[in-house]
């Protein structure tokens, strides 16, 4: 479906709409997919009221909402349909103050998805960055991937 919608802004807004009607709780840092292909997602999210904190910058965990995000669909994009994953755990640094729309990117190391015959854990670096693309928040999240 990304292939197809992804070569204009009113597709990936649409996508991404569908992304927060499949995990509503994404919808409040309004999360756009700008760039999807297996091992990596770029989003991006703006600096709104419904993100601020109490210092009007991006706040902590609205960020995290967005890694969680960019972590989700990268591993849409990236697991065969043979499998499945599901969270397992989030390590979260905050680097400096957000006080900008904010990008994301997560990157999956490429993996022999045929080798996980039982469940493993699969890391996912998540690098969030402002408008300077100075890295204000850096997540791993780790995932439990297992065959279907």
């Amino acid at each position: 479906m990304w292939r197809k919608v992804a070569n204009t802004r009113a597709g990936r807004l649409a996508f991404s709409v569908g992304l927060w009607a499949k995990a509503p709780y994404f919808a409040t840092a309004l999360p756009t997919v700008e760039k999807l292909e297996p091992g990596r997602a770029e989003l991006t999210a703006p600096l709104w009221f419904g993100v601020h904190n109490h210092i009007g910058t991006f706040h902590a965990i609205a960020a995290c909402n967005l890694a969680e995000a960019a972590m989700g669909i990268v591993m849409e994009a990236s697991l065969p349909r043979t499998h499945q994953w599901i969270p397992k755990a989030m390590n979260v640094e905050y680097l400096k103050k957000a006080e900008t729309g904010l990008r994301a990117v997560a990157t999956l190391e490429p993996i022999d998805w045929d080798s996980i015959t039982e469940g493993r854990d699969v890391p996912v670096d998540v690098s969030i960055t402002d408008k300077a693309g100075v890295e204000v928040v850096h997540a791993k999240i780790t995932t439990w991937v297992r065959p279907r």
